[in-house]
């Protein structure tokens, strides 16, 4: 009996490990900063699935961190279970950054708490080199009703003992206000290099405080806020794109471009 119990706990040491709690689906709007959640765990009703031994927990600070070392990484944060409508348009906002050498990571989104369910490729961070909170957000629609659980998948590459950490916070599901943008052709705006591969630059007169990235079908992408000249869009898959900058007027303004 020993050697059976022994051998079992062998071959479960070697599975994927999947942490959980059993909770109800919420509405929207669904707001996690972690403010409230005892350093060295994670908040109740979330989960995490860690494939390569990389923990995700919270930090003194109240930011959900993980740090990536010993390894390539592949180990996924889960949000709490949150109700959305098929058709309807929803905004996932969070903020970024690392410590030490760049991060990679992706945010998906499906109907269970597990890395094969998470179908729904919201975005992917090839490298993350800002070391101060980054604020993003993007438009998903699901197709159909039902529970939705949002994933954050580190997948930095191994390249010493200690490479760094991920850190995430203010993770919020609300329901999009978007609409068809009105914005005019700039005049005062420039943008190059266009066609772009990683990194677009600004150029222009007036002070620009806030820039949004919209694909084709008018559903945002990408934001960042701050006095900015230029924008890592590593992420973005190739397509057609609208860069819509406000200025410190509140006049906003609207470039078309190409990742490729």
């Amino acid at each position: 009996m020993k050697l059976i119990v022994c051998f079992l706990y062998l071959m479960m040491s070697f599975l994927p490990s999947v942490f959980y709690a059993q909770c109800n689906a919420v509405d929207v709007p669904y707001i996690e900063n972690f403010g409230q959640t005892a350093a060295g765990t994670i908040p109740a009703c979330t989960s995490t699935q860690q494939i390569t031994p990389h923990v995700w927990k919270v930090s003194s600070a109240g930011v959900l961190t993980i740090s990536n070392n010993y390894e390539t990484a592949n180990s996924w944060f889960y949000t709490q279970g949150v109700n959305l409508e098929a058709g309807k348009t929803y905004t996932l906002a969070l903020d970024y950054k690392r410590t030490a050498s760049p991060q990679s990571f992706k945010v998906a989104y499906g109907t269970s708490p597990v890395d094969t369910s998470m179908t729904n490729m919201i975005q992917t961070f090839s490298s993350v080199t800002n070391s101060s909170a980054m604020p993003v957000s993007f438009a998903i629609t699901p197709s159909a009703t039902g529970v939705y659980y949002f994933g954050f998948n580190l997948t930095t590459e191994y390249v010493g003992m200690f490479a760094g950490v991920l850190l995430i916070d203010n993770i919020a599901v609300s329901q999009s206000t978007l609409s068809t943008l009105e914005v005019q052709p700039s005049k005062i705006l420039g943008i190059y290099p266009n066609p772009v591969k990683n990194h677009l630059y600004i150029k222009g007169s007036g002070k620009k405080t806030e820039a949004e990235i919209m694909n084709e079908a008018g559903q945002k992408v990408l934001s960042v806020n701050g006095v900015l000249s230029e924008i890592d869009i590593s992420g973005l898959v190739k397509g057609v794109y609208f860069l819509v900058m406000k200025n410190e007027a509140g006049i906003r303004f609207s470039e078309k471009f190409i990742k490729e």
